[in-house]
């Protein structure tokens, strides 16, 4: 019997990316092992409706066409069920798919759903909010909340930002518990929980962090004297920050967090408000299917 597959193309993300993929479904999808349609979302949350749908009409794979924060929708739409995830990456930053050597091409990335090569993956929840790659607190959040609203993304959009903002804030104060054992209070610039080693543009706080061991990597990270930004960013892209003093990072199953205040959350790069003071962080191990290269 053929597999059913339903198509999830955010017409934001990436500059005409989504008629790319069109084509290169129409063109590479294979056939004879697959029956297909195409779905566009029209607004925030929408691929998660659009995912719940699929599940519910026993759809075999659901493809998203996006970046981070599109997976994300997607995710929360089909977790729980024995849906397959597949990825073609047309984000900016695409960290679930760098790391998950998902090719960047459109047409390479149909032509591993025709591979059909799948596996389990970890995903993180940080309270009730569900992440598959990254999710993070402190200065990262900031940011992350700024370019959701621009108008034009890109890695130099991302830098901008970052450089524009880096003097005026100031890190906080937080209480951390790790696997209800291990306590720690530290004045943070960001904290990061970290389900894959990719940050997004190829750059890691915890280059060695697995999406298959059941554990996050949580990474610390104290605000470094301006002057010394521009070796850390150097170190940050080659995966050897967390060799700096300022980064500490730390294993853990699940995390309690303790801040005085609501903050903004970085979740897959998509800025989330979390009004609650005390977070729980976790992993769940082996909780999605996806689609890998072989």
């Amino acid at each position: 019997m053929k597999r059913r597959i339903l198509f999830i193309l955010n017409p934001h993300s990436g500059l005409g990316r989504h008629r790319r993929v069109e084509s290169a479904v129409e063109r590479y999808l294979d056939k004879e092992y697959f029956d297909f349609e195409i779905e566009y979302t029209q607004k925030a949350g929408h691929a998660t409706e659009l995912a719940r749908g699929a599940v519910e009409r026993k759809v075999d794979v659901v493809a998203v066409a996006g970046g981070d924060g599109s997976i994300n929708e997607v995710v929360k739409g089909i977790y729980g069920s024995n849906t397959i995830l597949a990825v073609i990456p047309t984000g900016s930053g695409n960290g679930l798919a760098r790391y998950l050597k998902i090719p960047l091409r459109a047409s390479k990335a149909i032509s591993l759903i025709n591979d059909f090569s799948v596996s389990r993956i970890d995903l993180g929840f940080i309270n009730d909010e569900l992440f598959v790659s990254i999710a993070g607190l402190g200065f990262d959040a900031e940011i992350a909340d700024r370019y959701a609203k621009a108008t034009i993304r890109g890695f130099m959009t991302y830098f901008s930002m970052i450089a524009g903002a880096f003097q005026s804030y100031k890190p906080r104060k937080y209480t951390l518990k790790f696997d209800g054992k291990k306590k720690l209070k530290e004045r943070a610039f960001i904290i990061s929980f970290s389900n894959s080693n990719q940050y997004g543009y190829n750059t890691s706080f915890a280059p060695d962090a697995s999406i298959t061991d059941g554990l996050l990597d949580v990474s610390i990270i104290r605000k470094p004297p301006l002057l010394m930004t521009p070796l850390l960013a150097h170190l940050l892209y080659f995966r050897r920050i967390d060799e700096t003093e300022y980064v500490d990072v730390y294993r853990a199953a699940s995390v309690e967090v303790k801040k005085k205040k609501s903050v903004m959350l970085n979740i897959d790069g998509e800025p989330v408000r979390m009004e609650k003071k005390n977070l729980t962080v976790r992993a769940e191990k082996e909780a999605l299917r996806i689609i890998v290269p072989k």
